[in-house]
């Protein structure tokens, strides 16, 4: 038994295996709506189980050469603030289920910050979607134009010749938008890294820019426009000498504000040219619906219980499974979202783990010379952003997402060195 441990040890810390867990493991956050699809909430849950436990063995075997203590402390109290609801919530069977789906995905996002550095986590990202966008090609166009027939099971309407929407492999348009957008964030950090030749980068990147149109979301439309502005003021700032960055930055802050508050007050105009104003009715519907729930609860300190994606099955989510014959799986917006499930305690801590994660994350692709620590830095400004027109920060893709960018961030920039004005080597 015991040589058997040892064989196992040694295989789980191999680099091989750990590459290979690092992309199972986003595979199988990036397919998860696929997934349940297919095989249902318990095919998920046997997959998320085989690999947390190898993610587990492999983290042991790497135990020595690991810091754990770089794990934020604000993300690790907000996944126990959302466990701990359980014991309060009325609906105790969901709250499980949501607290150990969110606790998988963390896990599995620590274990790839922890194990993998940031170019290879990167790499991995790229090879992930460019297989889902691959996918969602080759599907579109066996059912939008070979057959020219739906595929309800998938979720594919097969609208490929009509130009749209498509669905892909994700199963919802505006999820292959928000897709498009981080393959279209990863794969020019990729060109810049070298880690792709050009002209086949390129044709990626104009795979992913396709993606993004033919998916017809205005808010994944909204989400490129955040990422292409974020990537753009990393770039004004870090081409400054490093006496003039904080300037840069304090810039680059009062243009963010400047530019929200016009957005908010043009919102609509802008949604209309976007040509996303039944998209912003229906989601506007939602949070009328949601909040109407939430004025009237008792349980507005503490939530009604961590459920990640909403189970339809249950009060109050049973309670507006429609809207404008739609069926709602979650609020549509990540923190109205987190303000009904976990109250205003852990909606307080998951701010405070979003700002902790995004400042360090900003600081670090500011002062590192490496290209490649603008990835985590925009692909949380777009998770901060995409917060306001979907949930899936609170689970899956985007709950992965958030804890690899929050975790690798925290190990490379502790608070002590963030203050200096000084930029770190790199």
């Amino acid at each position: 038994m015991t040589r058997l441990l040892d064989v196992a040890e040694h295989v789980l810390g191999q680099a091989r295996t750990t590459q290979a867990l690092t992309t199972t493991a986003i595979g199988t956050a990036v397919l998860a709506p696929l997934i349940v699809r297919l095989s249902g909430w318990a095919g998920l849950a046997g997959v998320l189980a085989v690999l947390v436990v190898l993610a587990a063995g492999s983290l042991w075997s790497m135990r020595l050469e690991l810091e754990v203590r770089y794990v934020p402390v604000t993300l690790a109290a907000f996944v126990v603030y959302a466990a701990a609801s359980i014991v309060w919530s009325r609906y105790p069977g969901a709250a499980v289920g949501g607290a150990l789906e969110l606790l998988a995905f963390g896990l599995l996002g620590a274990y790839i910050a922890l194990a993998r550095d940031i170019s290879q986590i990167v790499r991995a990202f790229g090879g992930v979607l460019r297989l889902v966008l691959a996918g969602s090609f080759v599907v579109e166009m066996l059912l939008g134009v070979v057959l020219d027939m739906p595929l309800p099971e998938l979720g594919v309407h097969g609208n490929l010749i009509r130009l749209g929407p498509v669905q892909g492999l994700m199963g919802r348009a505006e999820l292959l938008g928000i897709v498009a957008v981080l393959a279209l964030v990863t794969f020019v950090v990729e060109l810049r890294m070298r880690s792709m030749a050009l002209w086949p980068g390129l044709a990626w990147v104009a795979g992913a820019v396709a993606a993004l149109l033919l998916s017809r979301s205005a808010m994944a439309v909204v989400l490129a426009l955040v990422a292409i502005a974020a990537y753009g003021a990393l770039a004004f700032i870090r081409a400054a000498p490093a006496p003039e960055r904080t300037s840069r930055q304090v810039a680059v802050a009062i243009g963010a504000v400047a530019v929200a508050v016009v957005g908010y007050a043009a919102r609509w105009p802008i949604v209309s040219a976007l040509g996303g104003t039944t998209e912003a009715l229906y989601r506007l519907d939602v949070w009328r619906q949601v909040l109407a729930l939430q004025r009237v609860q008792s349980q507005w300190l503490e939530g009604r219980g961590f459920v990640g994606r909403w189970n339809l099955d249950v009060a109050p989510y049973s309670e507006i499974a429609n809207v404008q014959s739609r069926q709602v799986v979650d609020a549509s917006n990540a923190y109205i979202d987190a303000l009904v499930q976990v109250g205003a305690l852990g909606f307080a801590i998951l701010l405070l783990a979003l700002a902790a994660a995004t400042g360090r994350s900003w600081l670090l692709a500011s002062r590192k010379r490496s290209v490649v620590y603008v990835w985590p830095a925009v692909v949380l400004a777009v998770m901060v952003a995409s917060g306001l027109a979907t949930s899936i920060m609170l689970f899956e893709l985007g709950w992965l997402l958030v804890v690899v960018c929050a975790v690798k961030a925290s190990h490379q920039l502790s608070w002590r060195s963030a203050l200096d004005v000084r930029p770190p080597a790199g």
